[in-house]
């Protein structure tokens, strides 16, 4: 045998040179892989952390500069389902329940609406929030606001946000009184206290406020009146993660969509916040 024959890599050695390379390079593939899902999954958490952040801050300081009109029969502030039912059919109430990852409970989502009055020396500013486009579960954060004139009557407000909401629910037509804050929102609800830190349902007396449940039978719709308004509000926003609501969005289906929108629990973001209000008057309170 020569010597340039002897100094040749064998078959086998070609072969398991080929086979450790081969190894090598997949696992290098399946990390970056790891790596790159990594990368994204935390870019899409920290946007919705950014914006819950964003929106519950603004949230935080227009709730807490909330007023009274102190005029007879004026809405001061309103939480109600989303939509109400005052609009009609074919809207319904949106609610739907997702598994809790490693438990038996259950967590409902669902939508509301609120409605309240601030000021800036003789000028009325009528702010809301309310949840449009969840006809397949999931909706967009939307905001109303309609700046008043000093002589406006704080008693109108209410019906210019009724207008506004009513076609955005129907037709998907937000009006030039409305931005959009936040997509993917899939809870949104809004819980009120009295001086006490008690939480108002459908059976506590205080002046000036009308509770009833709402259609659903599970939270009271709140309105106050006069001089009455919340001593402090809890909010709760849920966020469901970009991807997720892509997929959800493009199944046809309600049925599959809901069934699919049921196991995303883990990919909803819950941001919970308390709002005291600082122009309370305590003597709306028994």
């Amino acid at each position: 045998m020569s010597c340039a024959a002897r100094d040749a890599f064998s078959l086998i050695e070609v072969l398991v040179v080929t086979g450790l390379l081969s190894v090598i390079i997949i696992g290098l593939v399946l990390m970056f892989g790891q790596t790159q899902r990594a990368f994204k999954l935390g870019t899409t958490q920290v946007d919705v952390l950014e914006s819950g952040r964003l929106v519950s801050e603004m949230m935080r300081r227009e709730l807490s500069q909330m007023v009274p009109a102190n005029v007879v029969n004026a809405t001061n502030f309103l939480v109600e389902q989303s939509p109400p039912a005052r609009y009609g059919p074919p809207l319904v109430p949106n609610q739907y329940v997702q598994d809790l990852a490693g438990s038996s409970f259950k967590r409902a989502n669902r939508t509301q609406q609120l409605l309240f009055l601030t000021r800036n020396n003789q000028d009325w500013t009528s702010v809301g929030y309310l949840v449009g486009g969840t006809n397949n579960g999931i909706g967009s954060l939307y905001r109303f606001e309609y700046k008043t004139r000093p002589s406006f009557s704080p008693l109108l407000h209410t019906g210019f946000f009724d207008f506004d909401a009513a076609n955005l629910y129907r037709f998907d037509l937000p009006s030039t009184n409305m931005s959009r804050l936040i997509e993917g929102v899939v809870h949104f609800r809004c819980l009120v206290y009295d001086t006490l830190g008690r939480q108002l349902t459908a059976t506590s007396i205080v002046n000036n406020v009308s509770l009833q449940l709402d259609a659903l039978g599970t939270d009271p719709k709140c309105a106050f009146y006069s001089n009455a308004v919340p001593a402090s509000v809890e909010l709760e926003l849920g966020i469901l993660e970009e991807k997720a609501a892509e997929r959800a969005r493009s199944i046809g289906d309600a049925t599959a969509r809901a069934n699919f929108l049921a196991q995303q629990a883990s990919k909803v973001h819950i941001f919970r916040w308390r709002v005291p209000v600082r122009n309370v008057d305590p003597s709306a309170y028994p």
